[in-house]
């Protein structure tokens, strides 16, 4: 094992004893036997000083079996790849022009939260008022494209908007009040 491989392997070592003596000082008794740490290590933890635990550095072992659950990890990155997705999702059709009213009823997003993101993506506040009706050649190709697009189910409603109003070039509530006056 190289001298970087150990470097870290003793960082872990320690960070971990850290954890642990934490863990001793506010008797936290259930997650020190969840660590494996019997009765006697957790009385030797609760006595020694963060100075001697460095000396930890010096021991040449690990005292750390450290193995990730790649079934969990792999589930817990893809939910976050999921938000993550989504929210890009939601910024994209909130700069294409969707109203809070119709993101609430897509998404669940309350009006604080709507504002917040329009603020974060240094939009000016929306001005309330009547969506803009489409001329009937415009009605017609967001239609088109709508049911085009609706026949692959692995595109969401949402995203469906979002790429009507780009191919379009028109605003998202305006194919919003379109879409949902030709259903």
């Amino acid at each position: 094992m190289g001298q970087q491989e150990n470097k870290h392997l003793y960082t872990l070592n320690r960070e971990a004893v850290y954890m642990l003596a934490a863990a001793a000082q506010r008797s936290d008794y259930q997650l020190l036997d969840m660590l494996g740490i019997d009765e006697a290590c957790a009385s030797l933890l609760q006595m020694v000083g963060i100075q001697e635990l460095d000396r930890l550095q010096e021991l040449p072992t690990l005292v750390v079996d450290l193995r990730f659950n790649s079934t969990t990890l792999r589930h817990s990155l893809a939910y976050v790849q999921r938000e993550t997705a989504q929210e890009r999702l939601i910024d994209r059709g909130i700069r294409l022009g969707l109203r809070q009213p119709m993101l609430r009823q897509l998404t669940g997003m309350a009006r604080r939260e709507y504002d917040q993101r329009r603020q974060a993506l240094r939009m000016p506040a929306k001005e309330p008022g009547r969506v803009e009706s489409l001329s009937e050649n415009d009605e017609i190709a967001v239609l088109e494209l709508w049911e085009r697009l609706a026949q692959d189910d692995q595109i969401s409603v949402l995203e469906r908007l979002c790429i009507v109003a780009e191919r379009t070039n028109l605003s998202a509530d305006r194919v919003w009040n379109a879409v949902m006056e030709g259903v």
